[in-house]
């Protein structure tokens, strides 16, 4: 569909996207809560648009997220599946564990 330099401008589309910044607040939203792949399947449910999710992951590389400024050690972190990698002492070998969803 083409649109006009009016209609982009009302609409807040930034030159050369394909998606409108609501369209790409929702994948941010989904891809934050699930994976690449299932937030493809939701987004075509949920509006009838296919977004596939290596454009989702485009998208997700293209934004500049804040740095959090964290008082004090993370003491513990959940992760949902995966593999993680450990810190070990500066000189040893890092450790990789597979991570089991309970």
């Amino acid at each position: 569909m083409e649109i006009t330099q009016r209609q982009a401008q009302k609409l807040g589309l930034k030159k050369n996207t394909r998606l409108s910044p609501f369209l790409e607040k929702c994948c941010l939203r989904l891809v934050a809560s699930e994976s690449f792949q299932q937030a493809e399947k939701d987004i075509v449910f949920m509006t009838g648009i296919k977004i596939s999710r290596s454009c989702q992951h485009r998208l997700i590389e293209k934004y500049k997220f804040p740095e959090l400024n964290v008082k004090g050690t993370v003491e513990a972190l959940s992760v949902d599946g995966g593999k993680v990698r450990l810190r070990t002492p500066k000189g040893k070998a890092c450790e990789w564990k597979d991570v089991h969803c309970r």
